[in-house]
């Protein structure tokens, strides 16, 4: 075993006396998230009509089966207490929520972002 270790230690001082420069090891590159599309209202709002609208008022924070949604981001929170920001509602239309169901096959990550853009207009 001895033996070995002065093998590794006579090799790596040979590879220093040569002059042959190791290079570092790179660091490894950060992924970079992906942002989400940004949104159109208008286009949104068609969606949310078609989409929505069956379950939640826009023009009212009324419950119409799920809440109404009018002022979401001014109120900046959740019926249940949590933060509205673009990240929160994502997850929440993709994700569905206590009687709300998922709408991640359904839609294409450009239509909630168009949602979000619309969303934020109420």
């Amino acid at each position: 075993m001895i033996g070995a270790a002065l093998g590794l230690m006579a090799a790596g001082l040979a590879v220093a006396q040569s002059g042959e420069k190791i290079p570092p090891a790179k660091p490894a590159e950060k992924k970079e998230e992906s942002k989400p599309p940004k949104g159109n209202a208008l286009r949104g709002r068609q969606l949310y009509e078609e989409q929505c609208g069956i379950c939640h008022f826009s023009a009212s924070g009324e419950k119409k089966i799920g809440p109404g949604l009018k002022g979401i981001y001014r109120n900046g929170k959740f019926s249940s207490g949590k933060k509205v920001d673009d990240a929160s509602l994502r997850a929440w239309i993709e994700n569905g929520g206590v009687d709300m169901p998922s709408f991640r096959e359904s839609l294409t990550v450009q239509q909630i972002s168009d949602l979000i853009a619309f969303l934020r207009t109420l």
